[in-house]
């Protein structure tokens, strides 16, 4: 509910994989909301210096953005990567590590959050791989504490 009314309807997998938009997305705890900027077909991460080919999602689109990366759209290990992700902190949650991690070098690259079967130490280069067709472009900026 957003001011008494639904902000969006549908069975739980729609809503979980597919929410309408960033507030939705919020509210439902869907997966790491990354600030940055589309253009040319690619999404940068504020923070990034690298931007994500993503041309069927950013599909002509120019400005500040944010991508939603739903939980288990990253894969970590395996050889094949995406990009890099820098552990900052790691949590036991019964059968599985809760990890934090930043997407690049940078202190002020985005945090993303993922789960995985194995332990990391904070410090750890991690390569992933993004299972594209599971992201979601909102074309609007995120401002963190806005609900």
């Amino acid at each position: 509910m957003r001011d008494g009314k639904p902000g969006q309807g549908g069975t739980p997998q729609h809503l979980s994989g597919t929410p309408a938009d960033i507030w939705v997305a919020r509210f439902l705890k869907s997966g790491s909301l990354i600030r940055g900027e589309a253009a040319s077909g690619a999404f940068r991460p504020a923070g990034c210096a690298e931007p994500l080919a993503l041309p069927e999602l950013v599909n002509g689109f120019s400005g500040p953005s944010t991508l939603l990366l739903p939980y288990g759209a990253l894969r970590v290990g395996n050889g094949a990567a995406d990009l890099k992700l820098a552990v900052t902190d790691v949590q036991f949650r019964g059968d599985r590590f809760e990890i934090a991690a930043r997407w690049g070098d940078s202190d002020a690259a985005p945090v993303v959050q993922l789960w995985h079967d194995r332990p990391a130490s904070p410090g750890d280069l991690l390569p992933a791989a993004i299972e594209r067709s599971r992201l979601r472009l909102y074309k609007e900026p995120w401002k963190e504490g806005t609900d």
